[in-house]
């Protein structure tokens, strides 16, 4: 879809409903959540959606690697990688295999545009995101705290590689995580 202002403000209530944790100290506003999109738009993300007349269900979102927000966070440089930046959908979805499939369909959506790697994390206490990026062909390649929305957290890095031939495969490399120092 297109990241229009009506249109980011639809994917940030669908956010606020899917990352609004208080217990877990993450407190996302209308404002919060919109302009973290507005990040996302900045950086080039590409938008696709699942959506009827009024909402937004499933949002999936990345952009370049080499113009994430996460570049700052690791010293990894993957040819041709995209960040995922988001991946969400309501509750009435889950439990029914779609996250899966969306993001096996959102990584060959961008590898047609170039992307080979594909990199994504979430909290690593987040077991039913980790099994579903497992289920779609990541791995964790690091983990490290790191800040979202005010609030630091061990989180965990997953790559997907796109292999299309056995002379395609490459060694890949465990990223450092860059220090605060």
């Amino acid at each position: 879809i297109e990241p229009t202002q009506e249109n980011l403000k639809r994917i940030a209530d669908l956010y606020i409903e899917c990352f609004n944790a208080p217990e877990k100290g993450e407190n996302w506003t209308k404002e919060t959540a919109y302009q973290y999109l507005l990040d996302r738009k900045a950086e080039g993300s590409i938008f696709t959606t699942l959506r009827d007349d009024e909402n937004i269900d499933i949002i999936c979102c990345g952009s370049d690697y080499k113009t994430s927000f996460i570049l700052k966070d690791l010293e990894f440089d993957p040819e041709h990688c995209a960040y995922i930046s988001l991946l969400a959908m309501r509750n009435k979805y889950r439990d029914q295999g779609l996250s899966t499939r969306i993001i096996k369909a959102y990584c060959n959506l961008l590898n047609e545009k170039g992307f080979q790697n594909f990199l994504i994390r979430c909290r690593s206490d987040n077991k039913p995101m980790l099994s579903v990026l497992k289920k779609s062909d990541f791995k964790v390649i690091t983990e490290y705290n790191s800040e979202l929305g005010g609030v630091t957290c061990k989180r965990s890095v997953l790559l997907r590689a796109m292999v299309k031939t056995p002379e395609d495969k490459k060694e890949l490399f465990m990223p450092a995580v860059k220090s605060n120092a």
